[in-house]
């Protein structure tokens, strides 16, 4: 069922610091992603390995965390993970509807982050996703998986603004489980929110956006979804009610019927998960 609007929906893959300080990244960092292979994120599959620096200090934290919500250890896990450096990783970038036009990265905005605009003009819609079929998730109701993302809204949202952080299947008016931020619903409080099948479903998170960088996790433990920000739970929901489709990180945003910008800073991602390709 496609939601109203334009969308940017993005996988995404980066690191820095909160500040602009540069960031530290591990030697020799996950090589860069072949836009539309299938074999993409099997490449930014590195289970086991323990990192150095900023981003290695962020990725063993909440590996950990995922691995312990999940009830699995790195052996029994697959684990994928990026931290940006200088250039944008192999995300596709595509238009839909509305007036349009291309986005624009601005790379390293602050040490490292990638920050993505959907520019001054209205009605400004994309899906970004990363590498090709299969995804990481093969289902996102039945696979165990956790995400985690460090990214900040430098933005100021409206009535006509719509922005999502989670996991989600790639597709205009797809299968989704994300943290929210909708102007329809509120310009300053998160949500949770997931499709059903046949309806988006959304409930208060009561976590008030600001612009510093924070980590939205998102857990599928096999009976429970939790949205996790920062580390304190904001909110569960049975996963019996999220759809079945296959999923990734994604990321949505839309500046609707107004010309102001919606901007994201996209910092790091870490995807766990079971019974993947």
């Amino acid at each position: 069922m496609k939601r109203l609007g334009l969308i940017l929906l993005f996988a995404l893959a980066c690191s820095g610091v909160p500040g602009g300080a540069p960031a530290l990244w591990e030697t020799g960092g996950p090589t860069k992603l072949t836009v539309g292979s299938v074999a993409d994120l099997t490449t930014m599959r590195r289970s086991g390995a323990t990192l150095a620096g900023t981003f290695g200090t962020w990725k063993d934290k909440w590996q950990a965390k995922c691995l312990s919500y999940l009830a699995l250890t790195d052996g029994t896990a697959e684990v994928y993970y990026d931290g940006l450096q200088a250039t944008s990783p192999g995300w596709t970038l595509t238009t839909i509807g509305g007036a349009g036009g291309a986005g624009a990265w601005l790379t390293n905005v602050a040490g490292g982050v990638v920050q993505f605009t959907t520019s001054a003009t209205a009605n400004r819609g994309y899906i970004v996703t990363q590498g090709g079929s299969p995804f990481p998730i093969n289902t996102q109701k039945g696979d165990k998986w956790c995400a985690a993302i460090k990214a900040a809204v430098p933005s100021t949202p409206d009535a006509n603004s719509v922005i999502r952080i989670g996991i989600g299947d790639g597709a205009t008016g797809g299968s989704v489980v994300h943290f929210l931020l909708s102007g329809s619903l509120s310009t300053t409080t998160w949500y949770s929110d997931y499709y059903n099948g046949a309806a988006y479903v959304d409930a208060t998170l009561s976590t008030t956006l600001d612009a510093n960088y924070h980590t939205f996790l998102i857990y599928n433990d096999g009976t429970t979804v939790g949205f996790v920000y920062d580390g304190v739970s904001k909110g569960t929901v049975a996963a019996s009610g999220v759809n079945s489709d296959d999923g990734t990180i994604e990321v949505w945003a839309q500046n609707g019927a107004t010309a102001a910008a919606q901007l994201i800073n996209l910092d790091a991602w870490l995807l766990v998960t079971v019974g993947a390709s």
